[in-house]
């Protein structure tokens, strides 16, 4: 659960951009990032309502998707 920040952090350099998606498909979050395993990039949920969330990290090349609770 995530209630002020999600933080991303990637196993090497990682430039790209996080996307959260409310559980009706909306996006809410559209954010570039830039973080290391040491520097995790972070992403100010605070103005998100409480709910699920889809998130979606991708460098252009690779895609990873995980869903988050918002409370």
């Amino acid at each position: 659960p995530v209630s002020e920040t999600l933080y991303v952090r990637a196993s090497g350099a990682f430039d790209g951009k996080v996307r959260l998606y409310s559980e009706s498909g909306a996006l809410c979050v559209d954010q570039a990032i830039a973080s290391d395993p040491f520097s995790p990039a972070g992403i100010d949920v605070r103005a998100l309502s409480a709910g699920v969330y889809t998130v979606n990290v991708t460098d252009g090349k690779n895609n990873f998707s995980t869903r988050i609770v918002k409370y």
